[in-house]
């Protein structure tokens, strides 16, 4: 079907300008008026944006299209600021050393603006038992502690050594410790002889000192492994008191420390690992803050990359009053 001809329509000058009287406002400037709130004609819009900001489930997306200047960017931040300014900011995250597995590092979840804080507190921590742990292993007490137990190990190898004698004694023979062990020696008139004299005894006497010799080397093997118990006791013995006194300066502090931390199971527990490697590594600071250069004419090497495994490097952190 043919199409209706429409007939041109003549309009005057005045019918071209729409006019607005500025009487009909009952404001003076538009300084006075508020802003308007939302978006203006975009209700379903609107209202899905705000049906889908709404699922706090996980797994549900938001995707927001739209022609250039409709104002949903703008729709967009204004609903998910609402929303941000009802809820707390979200948790601090930090990486701390898992001292399990090193290859695997931790994460630990702290309130907001709880990570910087945990991150200098434990740094001031490391650093007061870096100069507490010399000042103390060079102490008067420890020296005389440390005496005590070697004292008595020389007291039970004193005891040894006499048993031992009076063995080699009743035959005839002495002993002597060297850096390679015990060896035994033939005497006579009370004096251990040359080997030029042993040479010059009859073939009697050197039977009767080999047979002797051989006597007392089985006593001699029979005893060493309680000698190298004996030594091992007292290096345990000495191991046992530099960890005890490494103890006493990391716990008070680090209960002191774990105190502000108390509802964070995951805190504790790396501030308990930490602890207990300090103490395993005593060793890294009783050692001086720099050490020496291998090559001479080098400067001297800094330690301070030993103690990076304290570290708490933090990842993510919020303000304390700030919200979501």
């Amino acid at each position: 079907m043919a199409g209706t001809a429409h007939k041109p329509h003549r309009l005057n000058p005045k019918q071209l300008r729409r006019i607005c009287d500025p009487r009909t406002f009952k404001f003076k400037t538009t300084a006075d008026v508020p802003p308007i709130e939302g978006t203006v004609g975009q209700d379903r819009a609107v209202s899905a944006m705000d049906f889908g900001l709404s699922i706090e489930a996980e797994g549900f997306h938001v995707f927001v299209a739209g022609v250039p200047g409709t104002g949903r960017t703008t729709e967009l931040k204004a609903q998910v600021t609402a929303i941000a300014a009802k809820h707390a900011a979200p948790r601090d995250w930090c990486y701390v050393f898992n001292f399990l597995e090193p290859a695997r590092p931790r994460a630990l979840s702290l309130p907001p603006d709880r990570g910087h804080q945990l991150s200098d507190e434990v740094a001031e921590f490391v650093g007061a038992i870096r100069k507490d742990v010399p000042r103390a292993f060079e102490s008067d007490e420890y020296a005389q502690r440390r005496d005590q137990v070697n004292r008595e190990l020389q007291s039970q190898r004193e005891r040894f050594f006499e048993v031992l004698e009076k063995e080699a004694h009743q035959r005839e023979l002495a002993v002597n410790v060297t850096p390679m062990g015990i060896t035994t020696m033939p005497v006579i008139d009370g004096k251990p002889i040359t080997k030029e004299q042993y040479d010059l005894l009859s073939d009697e006497r050197k039977r009767q000192i080999q047979e002797r010799t051989a006597e007392l080397d089985s006593i001699i093997a029979q005893m060493a492994p309680q000698l190298r118990r004996l030594d091992r006791g007292a290096a345990q013995l000495l191991g046992q008191l530099d960890s005890q006194l490494m103890a006493a300066l990391v716990h008070p502090r680090l209960d002191e420390l774990k105190r502000d931390y108390a509802e964070e199971p995951a805190v504790l527990e790396f501030l308990d690992a930490m602890g207990k490697d300090m103490i395993d590594h005593l060793g890294d600071f009783r050692s001086p803050e720099e050490a020496p250069p291998q090559i001479p004419g080098l400067p001297a090497i800094s330690r301070d990359g030993v103690f990076d495994r304290y570290k708490v490097n933090v990842i993510v952190t919020h303000a304390k009053d700030a919200t979501a």
